[in-house]
């Protein structure tokens, strides 16, 4: 999802093409960009989907990314989340296959440095012990994540009148009560 930021965009669809999985689809849904974003998408990548909406929806941008995505897994990726590595794709899938949940929240680290996010930290863990582990949690990254399809089938969407904010909490709890 993304509105007015066609240089990070760019950047994040560059790193996706240098991924080592290579099957997989991309969906850019732009809410409403007036600097020429959707032009640059289908000029410069041709093979992603763009869906361009009339007026920015927030997170219901997001529902509909989702709800155009034919994969068993969705990943929802703001447009300034880059991946550390070319193989990540290939290691997020490996959670999948091995069952070891319905939704993966990445790590986040701030652009400039690659240090931990601290702001995107909101776990029920701190930050310093749990930061290079693997963990449950009641919080949803809403762009930096990875889910199941199954789970938007059993819980709906994002809820689209929170616009940005909340939505990650409110699907979370969606989620752990439908378990």
């Amino acid at each position: 999802m993304t509105c007015n930021r066609k240089e990070v965009l760019t950047e994040l669809l560059d790193d996706l093409h240098r991924q080592s999985f290579e099957d997989y689809e991309v969906i850019v849904v732009d809410n409403d960009s007036s600097d020429n974003t959707p032009e640059l998408i289908r000029d410069r990548f041709p093979s992603v989907r763009l869906i361009s909406l009339k007026e920015n929806t927030g997170c219901g941008g997001r529902n509909a990314g989702i709800k155009a995505a034919k994969g068993e897994i969705i990943v929802t990726l703001d447009d300034d989340i880059l991946f550390k590595d070319d193989d990540e794709l290939e290691k997020l899938l490996k959670i999948f296959e091995e069952n070891r949940g319905d939704v993966v929240n990445f790590k986040v680290l701030d652009y400039y440095t690659q240090r931990l996010a601290a702001f995107n930290w909101y776990h029920p863990r701190k930050m310093e012990e749990f930061c290079d582990r693997e963990f449950e949690t009641d919080y949803i990254s809403e762009g930096a994540v990875a889910f199941k399809r199954a789970v938007f089938e059993r819980v709906g969407y994002y809820y689209a009148d929170y616009f940005l904010g909340h939505e990650g909490v409110d699907l979370a709890y969606r989620i752990l009560d439908n378990d």
